[in-house]
């Protein structure tokens, strides 16, 4: 029963992550002033497939929200959380860091971690 509900939840947020990171990368395409077809020039895909995306009919690879950060020069972070995924920044640095994964799996056992993750955000803030 628990995982059939943690699979329901999990897919509730990837959708509302679609929903919400494809008002998000259209938003910022407008602000930038470019096209459908710019962008897609500039990334290397076609215009229509940034038209899905900003519809929410896709969903972005990873790489992707990489390329459209890139894109519209906002930090990968803010396109990823809008779509609820982890930025390719984090990724990077977990896979190049033994330590920190150790760290963070030790840190997950914590009572006290809620604590310790607003201290280490506020650190870097």
């Amino acid at each position: 029963m628990t995982t059939k509900i943690n699979w329901k939840l999990r897919k509730q947020k990837k959708e509302i992550g679609i929903v919400e990171g494809s008002k998000l990368i259209k938003q910022l395409r407008e602000e930038s002033n470019l096209t459908l077809k710019e962008v897609g020039v500039m990334i290397g895909i076609s215009f229509q497939y940034i038209s899905q995306l900003e519809q929410g009919i896709k969903a972005p690879a990873d790489q992707m929200l990489a390329c459209l950060a890139e894109c519209y020069n906002v930090e990968d972070y803010i396109i990823s959380e809008a779509y609820n995924r982890v930025p390719s920044s984090a990724e990077e640095l977990l896979e190049d860091n033994a330590e920190l994964q150790i760290a963070l799996a030790k840190l997950s056992k914590r009572e006290d971690k809620d604590d310790i993750i607003k201290q280490l955000v506020s650190m870097v803030e």
